[in-house]
């Protein structure tokens, strides 16, 4: 790994940082089970060009990376700013819209206790899973917990598609004939009935 490394080398200075989260995202998105993604940087989304004016430099802006990680690939991204340079507002606002957690920290004893923090956050989640009985549409879900009369609130924005039609044959019409064709009384779960 370190002679990996090694042949590693900047082109001027600075971090794609959104592009990199968006594709941490992506590869986590397809593994099953729990998922997260921890992004640890030292700086903001810029690069840094020989004549010294930082520019950004992903392709990308914040919300999208915000977009996908939380109503797209539902993946927290777990911040962590290193130093004084690190974008601490961009940070928290990703991690705290992800449904992950933030911190900035100047040195490897806060990165240690960091990486404690998350490691007994990640262990002791849970996952709620319910089947919605809502209309399609645009929907907010809040579920509050009761933890020793402390009472914790979390909330998710999603989007119910229409349902596909799955017609069922429930009666044949009265006086249709048997042919190559049968005229019959149908319904679909979403509305009743569908035809007749």
């Amino acid at each position: 790994v370190a002679d990996r490394i090694a042949l590693l080398s900047a082109v001027g200075s600075g971090t794609c940082l959104y592009n990199a989260a968006r594709d941490a995202v992506t590869m986590a998105s397809a593994v099953g089970g729990r998922r997260a993604v921890i992004l640890l940087t030292d700086g903001r989304d810029e690069i840094v060009p020989a004549n010294g004016t930082p520019t950004s430099c992903s392709s990308i802006e914040i919300d999208d990376v915000i977009d996908l990680a939380a109503n797209t690939a539902h993946v927290p991204i777990y911040a962590l700013g290193i130093g004084a340079d690190a974008d601490a507002r961009g940070l928290g606002r990703v991690a705290s819209l992800t449904g992950g957690l933030y911190a900035q920290v100047s040195g490897a004893p806060e990165i240690d206790a960091y990486f404690n923090l998350l490691s007994k956050q990640l262990s002791s989640q849970y996952e709620l899973v319910y089947r919605s009985q809502a209309a399609p549409g645009a929907h907010q879900l809040v579920v509050t917990i009761n933890i020793k009369g402390t009472l914790i609130s979390d909330s998710r924005r999603f989007t119910l598609p229409e349902p596909a039609a799955f017609p069922r044959i429930i009666a044949r019409i009265d006086g249709a004939k048997v042919s190559c064709a049968v005229a019959v009384a149908a319904e679909d779960q979403r509305t009743r009935p569908l035809l007749q």
